[in-house]
């Protein structure tokens, strides 16, 4: 959700919600200003000049879904059949846009997915 909703809009959901859109922003921040982040984005910037981001965090979540310090297989599905639960029960503050494209993270398993992304 962290995604879609800007300024103060956030103050419409209740407090969980509203601290896991501000631990999203912090995380998307931090990450935006690590210099290695950075180097990568102006690699890919040339071929994918609006997406070099975006593709960069899909990356990091490929090698996030594959770190055994994290993650071994069955850590990664439990972790992402909860989050997919927790989406569910909270569906209904999702905006039309947001509950479309969770609907896809779920339905095509998108979380457990990134790790074989390869």
């Amino acid at each position: 959700m962290g995604d879609w909703v800007k300024g103060n809009q956030k103050d419409k959901y209740p407090l969980n919600i509203q601290k896991g859109i501000q631990l999203h922003k912090i995380i998307d921040k931090k990450t935006d200003q690590n210099s290695k982040f950075q180097e990568a984005v102006r690699f890919l910037k040339p071929a994918y000049p609006l997406s070099a981001p975006i593709f960069m965090d899909i990356f990091f979540d490929y090698f996030l879904a594959n770190n055994l310090i994290f993650f071994n297989d069955q850590n990664l599905k439990t972790f992402t059949q909860e989050t997919y639960t927790i989406i569910e029960k909270n569906h209904h503050h999702l905006s039309v846009l947001m509950f479309s494209f969770f609907t896809n993270m779920i339905n095509y398993d998108w979380l457990y997915q990134y790790k074989f992304k390869h």
